[in-house]
């Protein structure tokens, strides 16, 4: 869930996805890794609920959810894919 305004958000900061992963059900989290070159990374990480009282997202339009994405994305460089993969394992879940 929300997966797609995620990678929205990754490719209007230059990032194309490279990986995903997901817990998705009536609760559930997703995180995806994206790169802008081969030192260049970004993650966005985020969680939701079942319900308008566990989920902040439930009532927010895409658009509002794109905002709050922006603000969930975390740049870093390093050396090497592998680098990035292992944080992105890291950032993955509750």
């Amino acid at each position: 869930m929300y997966q797609d305004i995620a990678e929205n958000v990754l490719e209007k900061h230059g990032y194309k996805q490279i990986d995903y992963a997901s817990l998705d059900d009536y609760q559930g989290w997703g995180c995806t890794l994206g790169q802008k070159s081969p030192t260049e990374y970004a993650i966005i990480s985020w969680s939701y609920g079942s319900c308008s009282g566990c989920c902040q997202y439930a009532d927010m339009s895409d658009a509002e959810i794109e905002e709050e994405f922006n603000e969930l994305l975390d740049e870093f460089q390093v050396s090497t894919i592998e680098e990035a993969k292992l944080k992105f394992g890291a950032t993955k879940g509750w």
